[in-house]
């Protein structure tokens, strides 16, 4: 074999060699952007659904006496709900605590929700990095409720 057949041989060698890893390192970084891409929207979707549950937790009149809450907010609660238990799918504890507070809203006399929307919340908050472990049982379940038309003390 000559000088020039081997430079030859070596040149297309080298080419496919580093063509091939080219190619082995663009599909690695497509793959792995796709997946980060999709643990991030999932990521957004629970802190966002957990948020707007926070926002909206008044409706389980868990800190009477409150104001009673607006249809839109009712659905919107269930929808958070509903919405809480696919994006969560993946913890069953967390599956299993979304159980409990279903049951409890759907018997009857059962009228504090409280404790189980506590855990609910913070334990939903426990899979993304929403710090609601930092806020004591009350902070959840205090409310603010301001009053459009006040009645005047007697």
């Amino acid at each position: 074999m000559t000088v020039e057949t081997a430079t030859i041989v070596e040149g297309v060698i080298s080419g496919a060699l580093g063509g091939s890893l080219a190619i082995a390192g663009a599909l690695w970084a497509v793959r792995n952007g796709i997946r980060r891409l999709e643990e991030t929207e999932i990521r957004r979707q629970r802190v966002d659904c957990i948020t707007r549950m926070y926002g909206l937790r008044y409706v389980l009149g868990i800190m009477p006496p409150a104001p009673p809450p607006l249809p839109e907010d009712v659905s919107q609660l269930c929808y958070e709900l509903n919405r809480a238990g696919a994006l969560f799918a993946e913890f069953p504890d967390t599956t299993e605590l979304l159980r409990d507070l279903n049951r409890a809203v759907g018997l009857p006399g059962v009228e504090n929700h409280a404790p189980k929307f506590v855990a609910l919340m913070k334990k939903m908050a426990a899979h993304t990095r929403l710090r609601l472990d930092l806020l004591t049982d009350v902070d959840v379940i205090a409310v603010f409720q301001f009053r459009i038309n006040p009645q005047p003390l007697p």
